[in-house]
């Protein structure tokens, strides 16, 4: 018995040792980790990126299609509100409503939050400034004085005649005032459904000029840059114009 737990014994000077821990990393290990994180990461600053140029866009768009629709309601209300009053030519009085595809010129109250009030000549007409075009509304106080030229050092009014482009900035007065509607305008199209004689068939034409009643209706066609706009229709009063003698 004592010879073989003797036998079992260990020899001198030897001590037992546990076993190699596998705790810790390999370098390739290391560089897979460092590796995966770097893809976490581009891939996290991808989709950041994405999710801002996406805002951005909708963002953007979402401000174009406001400012039309704004732009849109601002001219149906006004020319809902549109006069029969005439204006005194060298060959005789003409309703002070005319226009063609690319301008637009009626009578109508201006509202307080836009200007004084009171009656105004009004003006819708594309423009072109610097590199783009605009959708510009401009109104002149409905006065004799300011029909005929006197506008204080604003631009004078002249029937259907675009304002000169200025260097300065334009006042913003009672007696004349200009707006932009749209800031970027690819086109404006305007036409006009009606009779321009008694006894005639209404049908769309392209002017309206010297005819002693509205249109039945307006066309407004509006494109601006980049969207696609449906066309406005505005339905007109029926004033009596009445001329002088």
């Amino acid at each position: 018995m004592k010879a073989r737990l003797l036998g079992c014994a260990q020899p001198m000077g030897t001590e037992s040792r546990p076993a190699r821990s596998d705790a810790g990393f390999t370098l390739i290990e290391l560089l897979v980790a460092m590796t995966l994180v770097a893809l976490i990461m581009v891939l996290l600053t991808g989709g950041l990126y994405l999710s801002k140029r996406t805002w951005e866009v909708v963002d953007g768009k979402s401000e174009r299609i406001g400012e039309v629709r704004l732009a849109a309601e601002f001219i149906r209300r006004q020319l809902s509100m549109a006069r029969g009053v005439t204006h005194k030519l060298p060959d005789g009085e003409a309703p002070l409503f005319w226009g063609n595809q690319q301008m637009l010129e009626w009578v109508a109250p201006l509202p307080a939050y836009v200007g004084y009030g009171g009656l105004s000549i009004m003006r819708l007409s594309a423009v072109e400034v610097s590199d783009r075009r605009q959708l510009i509304f401009e109104r002149w106080f409905y006065h004799p004085q300011v029909l005929d030229g006197d506008t204080g050092g604003a631009p004078a009014w002249m029937p259907m005649v675009a304002t000169p482009a200025w260097s300065a900035e334009l006042p913003d007065t009672a007696v004349y005032g200009r707006h932009v509607l749209i800031e970027r305008l690819e086109g404006l199209e305007i036409t006009y459904f009606g009779a321009t004689q008694k006894g005639r068939p209404p049908e769309w034409l392209d002017q309206w000029a010297g005819v002693r009643s509205f249109p039945r209706l307006l066309r407004i066609r509006l494109r601006p840059v980049g969207e696609d706009w449906p066309d406005t229709i505005v339905e007109l009063p029926e004033p009596g114009f009445r001329f002088r003698g």
